[in-house]
């Protein structure tokens, strides 16, 4: 699997729908749609993706030292 590859993955994925590019054409964020079900699943895998660049950098400035 790609994680086997020491890729960083998210527990789930934000999938393809219409709602989205609504909101992106409207200039809004992907969490920001309409449908607060949509919403929150994007804020916990946007969430993921944030926690993972921090422990990265922590990582990386822990080595630095």
């Amino acid at each position: 699997t790609i994680k086997n590859w020491a890729f960083n993955v998210s527990q789930g994925y934000i999938p393809f729908k219409t709602a989205y590019s609504q909101a992106m054409d409207a200039g809004r964020t992907l969490n920001e749609t309409k449908y607060k079900g949509l919403n929150e699943k994007t804020d916990k895998i946007i969430q993921q993706i944030v926690d993972a660049a921090i422990n990265t950098q922590d990582k990386k400035l822990k080595r630095s030292k």
